[in-house]
Protein backbone atom coordinates (compact mmCIF):
# COMPACT_ATOMS: atom_id res chain seq x y z
CA UNK A 1 0.00 0.00 0.00
CA UNK A 2 1.38 3.33 -1.00
CA UNK A 3 2.08 5.80 1.96
CA UNK A 4 -0.67 8.39 0.45
CA UNK A 5 -4.05 10.38 1.69
CA UNK A 6 -5.60 9.18 -1.29
CA UNK A 7 -4.89 4.99 -0.93
CA UNK A 8 -5.71 5.66 3.02
CA UNK A 9 -9.03 7.17 2.39
CA UNK A 10 -9.36 4.55 -0.49
CA UNK A 11 -8.95 1.76 1.74
CA UNK A 12 -10.85 3.43 4.70
CA UNK A 13 -13.98 3.48 2.28
CA UNK A 14 -13.22 -0.25 1.24
CA UNK A 15 -13.70 -1.09 4.70
CA UNK A 16 -16.52 0.93 5.32
CA UNK A 17 -18.31 -1.02 2.52
CA UNK A 18 -17.22 -4.27 3.67
CA UNK A 19 -18.66 -3.36 7.02
CA UNK A 20 -22.07 -2.72 5.59
CA UNK A 21 -22.23 -5.70 3.93
CA UNK A 22 -21.12 -8.46 7.22
CA UNK A 23 -24.14 -6.38 8.93
CA UNK A 24 -26.39 -7.43 6.69
CA UNK A 25 -30.20 -7.78 8.55
CA UNK A 26 -29.18 -5.68 11.50
CA UNK A 27 -29.90 -2.22 12.38
CA UNK A 28 -26.95 -0.91 11.52
CA UNK A 29 -27.09 -1.82 7.95
CA UNK A 30 -30.09 0.97 7.06
CA UNK A 31 -29.30 3.09 9.69
CA UNK A 32 -30.05 6.13 7.87
CA UNK A 33 -26.81 8.19 8.98
CA UNK A 34 -24.35 5.36 8.26
CA UNK A 35 -25.88 4.77 4.70
CA UNK A 36 -25.11 8.73 4.53
CA UNK A 37 -21.56 8.64 5.66
CA UNK A 38 -21.22 5.71 2.85
CA UNK A 39 -22.37 7.78 0.17
CA UNK A 40 -20.52 10.81 0.50
CA UNK A 41 -17.34 9.67 1.82
CA UNK A 42 -16.54 9.36 -1.73
CA UNK A 43 -16.27 13.21 -2.17
CA UNK A 44 -13.12 13.05 0.40
CA UNK A 45 -11.71 10.42 -1.21
CA UNK A 46 -11.77 11.81 -4.96
CA UNK A 47 -11.03 15.13 -3.76
CA UNK A 48 -8.16 14.37 -2.49
CA UNK A 49 -6.64 11.85 -5.07
CA UNK A 50 -7.50 14.53 -7.70
CA UNK A 51 -5.37 16.73 -5.96
CA UNK A 52 -2.35 14.37 -5.37
CA UNK A 53 -2.45 13.52 -9.05
CA UNK A 54 -2.75 17.00 -10.60
CA UNK A 55 -6.20 16.76 -11.43
CA UNK A 56 -9.29 19.22 -10.74
CA UNK A 57 -9.79 17.79 -7.21
CA UNK A 58 -12.92 21.02 -7.05
CA UNK A 59 -14.77 19.17 -9.67
CA UNK A 60 -14.72 15.80 -7.73
CA UNK A 61 -14.99 16.97 -4.10
CA UNK A 62 -17.78 19.54 -5.03
CA UNK A 63 -19.30 16.73 -7.79
CA UNK A 64 -19.90 14.35 -5.38
CA UNK A 65 -20.47 16.75 -3.03
CA UNK A 66 -23.39 17.74 -5.14
CA UNK A 67 -25.24 14.43 -4.94
CA UNK A 68 -24.76 14.61 -0.88
CA UNK A 69 -26.83 18.56 -1.47
CA UNK A 70 -29.58 17.48 -3.47
CA UNK A 71 -29.88 13.67 -3.19
CA UNK A 72 -27.97 11.74 -0.31
CA UNK A 73 -29.25 13.87 2.50
CA UNK A 74 -33.13 13.56 2.07
CA UNK A 75 -32.18 10.25 3.11
CA UNK A 76 -32.06 11.39 7.15
CA UNK A 77 -34.86 11.02 9.35
CA UNK A 78 -35.11 14.58 9.89
CA UNK A 79 -36.19 14.75 6.19
CA UNK A 80 -38.16 12.13 6.07
CA UNK A 81 -40.52 13.31 8.67
CA UNK A 82 -41.58 15.60 6.08
CA UNK A 83 -42.86 12.96 4.03
CA UNK A 84 -44.71 10.90 7.03
CA UNK A 85 -46.57 14.67 7.87
CA UNK A 86 -47.20 15.14 3.62
CA UNK A 87 -49.06 11.41 3.72
CA UNK A 88 -51.00 12.09 6.98
CA UNK A 89 -52.05 15.98 5.41
CA UNK A 90 -52.69 14.58 2.20
CA UNK A 91 -55.43 11.65 3.97
CA UNK A 92 -57.04 14.14 6.20
CA UNK A 93 -55.76 12.71 9.20
CA UNK A 94 -54.83 14.54 12.74
CA UNK A 95 -50.62 15.57 12.23
CA UNK A 96 -51.10 16.54 16.06
CA UNK A 97 -48.91 13.85 17.10
CA UNK A 98 -46.47 13.57 14.01
CA UNK A 99 -45.54 17.22 14.72
CA UNK A 100 -45.01 16.91 18.73
CA UNK A 101 -42.41 13.60 17.60
CA UNK A 102 -41.12 16.11 14.79
CA UNK A 103 -40.86 19.17 16.38
CA UNK A 104 -38.41 20.45 14.22
CA UNK A 105 -40.45 19.78 10.95
CA UNK A 106 -42.36 22.45 9.52
CA UNK A 107 -46.43 22.44 9.54
CA UNK A 108 -47.06 24.01 6.53
CA UNK A 109 -46.10 22.90 2.93
CA UNK A 110 -44.33 25.73 1.75
CA UNK A 111 -42.40 26.31 4.22
CA UNK A 112 -40.99 22.41 4.37
CA UNK A 113 -40.48 23.16 0.27
CA UNK A 114 -37.76 25.87 1.66
CA UNK A 115 -36.05 23.85 4.03
CA UNK A 116 -35.10 21.27 1.61
CA UNK A 117 -33.80 23.83 -0.20
CA UNK A 118 -31.34 24.99 2.20
CA UNK A 119 -28.82 22.51 1.49
CA UNK A 120 -28.69 22.98 -2.58
CA UNK A 121 -28.82 26.47 -2.29
CA UNK A 122 -25.88 26.11 0.57
CA UNK A 123 -23.82 24.37 -1.49
CA UNK A 124 -24.09 26.40 -4.37
CA UNK A 125 -23.29 29.44 -2.62
CA UNK A 126 -19.85 27.80 -1.65
CA UNK A 127 -19.21 26.75 -4.67
CA UNK A 128 -19.38 30.21 -6.09
CA UNK A 129 -17.34 31.41 -3.16
CA UNK A 130 -14.91 28.94 -3.94
CA UNK A 131 -14.60 29.13 -8.05
CA UNK A 132 -14.51 33.33 -7.58
CA UNK A 133 -11.76 33.48 -4.92
CA UNK A 134 -9.83 30.18 -4.21
CA UNK A 135 -9.93 28.68 -7.80
CA UNK A 136 -9.86 31.99 -10.00
CA UNK A 137 -7.44 31.21 -13.37
CA UNK A 138 -3.60 31.94 -13.46
CA UNK A 139 -4.19 35.69 -14.78
CA UNK A 140 -6.24 36.15 -11.39
CA UNK A 141 -9.65 36.13 -13.42
CA UNK A 142 -13.30 34.32 -13.08
CA UNK A 143 -13.82 31.64 -15.90
CA UNK A 144 -18.05 30.64 -15.65
CA UNK A 145 -17.61 28.19 -17.82
CA UNK A 146 -15.01 26.41 -15.66
CA UNK A 147 -17.56 26.27 -12.92
CA UNK A 148 -19.28 24.17 -15.47
CA UNK A 149 -17.22 20.81 -14.38
CA UNK A 150 -19.01 20.79 -10.76
CA UNK A 151 -22.25 19.33 -13.11
CA UNK A 152 -20.08 16.82 -14.51
CA UNK A 153 -19.89 14.27 -12.67
CA UNK A 154 -23.63 14.66 -11.25
CA UNK A 155 -24.54 14.69 -14.74
CA UNK A 156 -22.82 11.36 -15.18
CA UNK A 157 -24.46 9.66 -12.10
CA UNK A 158 -28.12 10.90 -12.84
CA UNK A 159 -27.96 9.91 -16.45
CA UNK A 160 -26.54 6.30 -15.40
CA UNK A 161 -29.64 5.94 -13.37
CA UNK A 162 -31.58 5.72 -16.67
CA UNK A 163 -28.40 3.69 -18.55
CA UNK A 164 -29.10 0.85 -15.26
CA UNK A 165 -32.81 1.05 -15.64
CA UNK A 166 -32.98 0.13 -19.19
CA UNK A 167 -29.98 -2.34 -19.28
CA UNK A 168 -31.36 -3.78 -16.40
CA UNK A 169 -34.81 -4.16 -17.65
CA UNK A 170 -33.38 -5.33 -21.31
CA UNK A 171 -31.32 -8.12 -19.40
CA UNK A 172 -34.70 -9.27 -17.29
CA UNK A 173 -36.90 -9.67 -20.27
CA UNK A 174 -33.85 -11.26 -22.35
CA UNK A 175 -33.07 -14.35 -19.66
CA UNK A 176 -36.86 -14.66 -18.82
CA UNK A 177 -37.61 -15.31 -22.51
CA UNK A 178 -34.72 -17.63 -22.90
CA UNK A 179 -34.43 -19.75 -18.98
CA UNK A 180 -37.68 -21.47 -19.22
CA UNK A 181 -39.15 -23.63 -16.89
CA UNK A 182 -42.42 -23.51 -14.87
CA UNK A 183 -43.42 -19.86 -13.85
CA UNK A 184 -43.68 -19.66 -10.18
CA UNK A 185 -45.31 -16.43 -8.32
CA UNK A 186 -46.58 -15.43 -5.14
CA UNK A 187 -49.92 -16.54 -6.19
CA UNK A 188 -48.95 -19.73 -7.22
CA UNK A 189 -47.11 -20.37 -3.87
CA UNK A 190 -50.24 -18.77 -1.79
CA UNK A 191 -52.64 -21.49 -3.40
CA UNK A 192 -50.02 -24.37 -2.72
CA UNK A 193 -49.97 -23.21 0.81
CA UNK A 194 -53.68 -23.05 0.86
CA UNK A 195 -54.13 -26.32 -0.58
CA UNK A 196 -51.68 -27.86 1.41
CA UNK A 197 -49.79 -28.89 -1.72
CA UNK A 198 -46.26 -29.74 -1.36
CA UNK A 199 -43.74 -27.26 -1.99
CA UNK A 200 -40.48 -27.81 -3.64
CA UNK A 201 -37.11 -27.63 -1.81
CA UNK A 202 -36.17 -23.76 -3.47
CA UNK A 203 -39.78 -22.74 -2.34
CA UNK A 204 -40.19 -24.35 1.27
CA UNK A 205 -38.52 -21.05 2.90
CA UNK A 206 -41.57 -19.30 1.16
CA UNK A 207 -44.13 -21.55 2.92
CA UNK A 208 -44.47 -19.81 6.18
CA UNK A 209 -44.66 -16.17 4.98
CA UNK A 210 -48.09 -16.86 3.03
CA UNK A 211 -48.99 -19.55 5.48
CA UNK A 212 -48.98 -16.53 8.57
CA UNK A 213 -50.75 -14.04 5.66
CA UNK A 214 -53.77 -16.37 5.28
CA UNK A 215 -53.43 -17.26 8.57
CA UNK A 216 -53.95 -13.15 9.43
CA UNK A 217 -56.66 -13.20 7.44
CA UNK A 218 -55.92 -12.21 4.43
CA UNK A 219 -57.93 -13.39 1.54
CA UNK A 220 -56.67 -14.29 -1.68
CA UNK A 221 -58.51 -11.57 -3.96
CA UNK A 222 -56.58 -9.30 -1.96
CA UNK A 223 -53.56 -10.91 -2.14
CA UNK A 224 -53.72 -11.08 -5.75
CA UNK A 225 -54.53 -7.06 -5.76
CA UNK A 226 -51.32 -6.44 -3.79
CA UNK A 227 -49.16 -8.23 -5.84
CA UNK A 228 -50.84 -7.88 -9.35
CA UNK A 229 -48.05 -6.19 -10.79
CA UNK A 230 -45.54 -9.36 -10.28
CA UNK A 231 -44.17 -10.63 -12.90
CA UNK A 232 -44.01 -14.77 -13.69
CA UNK A 233 -41.09 -15.80 -12.73
CA UNK A 234 -38.61 -18.45 -14.70
CA UNK A 235 -37.76 -22.03 -12.68
CA UNK A 236 -35.77 -23.57 -11.45
CA UNK A 237 -32.30 -21.98 -10.73
CA UNK A 238 -29.35 -22.25 -12.57
CA UNK A 239 -27.64 -23.60 -9.41
CA UNK A 240 -25.42 -21.89 -6.56
CA UNK A 241 -21.90 -23.30 -8.44
CA UNK A 242 -23.31 -21.58 -11.80
CA UNK A 243 -23.82 -18.41 -9.64
CA UNK A 244 -21.07 -18.19 -7.73
CA UNK A 245 -18.63 -18.96 -11.05
CA UNK A 246 -20.37 -16.24 -12.46
CA UNK A 247 -19.81 -13.62 -9.51
CA UNK A 248 -15.65 -14.56 -9.28
CA UNK A 249 -15.79 -13.66 -13.47
CA UNK A 250 -17.59 -10.96 -13.24
CA UNK A 251 -15.09 -9.89 -10.40
CA UNK A 252 -11.86 -10.55 -12.22
CA UNK A 253 -12.87 -8.60 -15.50
CA UNK A 254 -13.36 -5.37 -13.23
CA UNK A 255 -10.11 -5.91 -11.79
CA UNK A 256 -8.73 -7.39 -15.16
CA UNK A 257 -10.13 -4.15 -16.97
CA UNK A 258 -8.57 -1.41 -14.52
CA UNK A 259 -4.94 -3.14 -14.79
CA UNK A 260 -4.78 -3.25 -18.80
CA UNK A 261 -5.97 0.50 -18.49
CA UNK A 262 -3.37 0.90 -16.29
CA UNK A 263 -0.50 -0.98 -17.55
CA UNK A 264 -1.49 0.67 -21.04
CA UNK A 265 -1.84 3.84 -19.80
CA UNK A 266 -4.72 4.92 -22.18
CA UNK A 267 -4.57 8.36 -23.51
CA UNK A 268 -7.84 10.44 -22.22
CA UNK A 269 -9.68 12.72 -21.01
CA UNK A 270 -10.19 11.36 -17.02
CA UNK A 271 -14.12 12.90 -16.99
CA UNK A 272 -14.39 10.40 -20.45
CA UNK A 273 -12.80 7.36 -18.89
CA UNK A 274 -14.94 7.69 -15.82
CA UNK A 275 -17.78 7.29 -17.45
CA UNK A 276 -16.52 4.64 -19.99
CA UNK A 277 -15.09 2.75 -16.65
CA UNK A 278 -18.69 3.02 -15.09
CA UNK A 279 -20.48 1.84 -17.72
CA UNK A 280 -18.91 -1.31 -18.16
CA UNK A 281 -18.73 -1.73 -14.53
CA UNK A 282 -22.30 -1.16 -14.11
CA UNK A 283 -22.74 -4.11 -16.64
CA UNK A 284 -21.09 -6.55 -15.12
CA UNK A 285 -22.60 -5.61 -11.78
CA UNK A 286 -25.86 -6.30 -13.67
CA UNK A 287 -24.85 -9.98 -15.07
CA UNK A 288 -23.88 -10.80 -11.28
CA UNK A 289 -27.60 -9.60 -10.42
CA UNK A 290 -29.18 -11.21 -12.97
CA UNK A 291 -27.63 -14.68 -12.30
CA UNK A 292 -28.70 -14.21 -8.82
CA UNK A 293 -32.32 -13.53 -9.81
CA UNK A 294 -32.27 -16.84 -11.87
CA UNK A 295 -31.30 -18.69 -8.82
CA UNK A 296 -33.36 -16.94 -5.81
CA UNK A 297 -36.72 -16.73 -5.93
CA UNK A 298 -38.16 -13.74 -5.36
CA UNK A 299 -41.25 -12.91 -3.15
CA UNK A 300 -43.76 -10.20 -2.86
CA UNK A 301 -44.64 -7.76 -0.19
CA UNK A 302 -46.99 -5.90 -1.55
CA UNK A 303 -46.72 -2.31 -3.60
CA UNK A 304 -43.43 -0.47 -2.93
CA UNK A 305 -43.91 2.03 0.10
CA UNK A 306 -41.69 5.30 1.01
CA UNK A 307 -39.79 4.68 3.71
CA UNK A 308 -40.84 6.31 7.05
CA UNK A 309 -38.66 8.21 9.28
CA UNK A 310 -38.62 5.43 11.69
CA UNK A 311 -38.03 2.48 9.38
Amino acid sequence: MEPTAGHAMGFLHTGFLLIQQSLMFTPIHVNKYWKLLLETWVAIHGGIVALQMGHSWAMFLFGFFWMFAFTAIHGIPYYLGFVDIARAQQKGEDTTKLLKSNPMVPEAQWKRYLVRLIPPVLFLVIVVIFYSTVLLKTDGSFDALFLTEVIRIPAILYLMVFFTCFVALGMQSATNSMCKGSPVTPKTINHQVQTGEELTAELEPTKELYKADAESGSSEDSLQKEQQEQKELPSPGLGTGTVMAGFAVCYMLMVAISIVIEQVKVDMVLILLTFVLVIIFTILALVAMILMDKQMHRTSLGSPKLPSKND
